[in-house]
């Protein structure tokens, strides 16, 4: 019984370590993405230009590794570099692809202001979730 009772309390928080560890190793692969793209700014005078989710912009080699890119996010989906070319009203990093709410909520809570609406982390239009670095201008 006291075995029980006590798998009832440290069951949620296990889960909670865990969705806290997907919510770092996102936050870190887009801090590595976006020190790439400072890095290339400052060298070439503007960003990386647009690219195809999945894709290593080629700006990119040699300043990050490319499985960032093409090994999928530990949310699932890929990332996609919205760069000079895109249509997206900003520049940054999304996570393409339908992601557990709960989890876009807990970024956003964590590393942001928890509106999925406002601040440098938002909802993307397929239910993924965008990383602004700058506005589109």
């Amino acid at each position: 019984m006291i075995l029980g009772i006590l798998a009832g309390i440290a069951a949620p928080r296990l889960l909670g370590t865990a969705d806290r560890a997907i919510a770092q190793a996102v936050i870190t692969d887009v801090e590595a993405i976006f020190t790439a793209a400072e890095v290339h700014a400052a060298r070439a005078g503007g960003l990386a230009n647009d690219e195809i989710r999945g894709v290593l912009p080629t700006e990119f080699v040699g300043l990050i590794d490319a499985r960032v890119f093409s090994g999928g996010t530990p949310l699932g989906g890929v990332y996609d570099w919205n760069g000079p070319g895109t249509s997206a009203p900003i520049y940054g990093v999304a996570i393409r692809g339908p992601l557990d709410n709960g989890l876009r909520l807990l970024i956003d809570n964590t590393f942001d202001d928890g509106v999925l609406t406002t601040g440098w982390i938002t909802q993307a239009q397929d239910s993924g979730i965008k990383f602004e670095l700058a506005p589109n201008p």
